[in-house]
């Protein structure tokens, strides 16, 4: 799911109530500092969606507490925590550590001698 853009659905849930009128009338919730929201789709169930790209290399996991309110008199509420565990994509190139090398080799060296070593890098590792 990395690298995608917004709107990728991650999980989808009913929520029910037993109890009549406004008591078992509920709302759905997470916290506002995640990149996702709760989608109501038909009644009673609720859709998790990203509202935007996530990228694996900067956070691989997101947890989320979801809480489930009625609209009674007291309100009563219950929550439920989830994982979101960020998949990874090739979305980033290997790069060399250092922008050049410059490696010297001895003149009537020995065949396969060890002359130097370059190093390259990839995020997506």
């Amino acid at each position: 799911m990395e690298a995608r853009e917004g709107k990728e659905r991650v999980w989808r849930q009913s929520v029910s109530d037993p109890d009549s009128g406004d008591n078992g009338k509920t709302v759905c919730s997470i916290q506002d500092d995640l990149p996702f929201f709760l989608k109501p789709s038909v009644e009673n169930f609720y859709t998790l969606v990203t509202n935007t790209a996530l990228d694996r290399e900067t956070r691989s996991e997101y947890n989320i507490t979801i809480t489930v309110t009625d609209l009674g008199t007291p309100r009563l509420k219950t929550q439920h925590s989830i994982t979101v565990l960020v998949s990874d994509v090739n979305d980033n190139a290997p790069t060399f550590t250092q922008s050049s090398y410059t490696l010297f080799v001895p003149e009537n060296n020995s065949p396969a001698l060890h002359i130097g070593t370059i190093s390259a890098t990839d995020r997506d590792s």
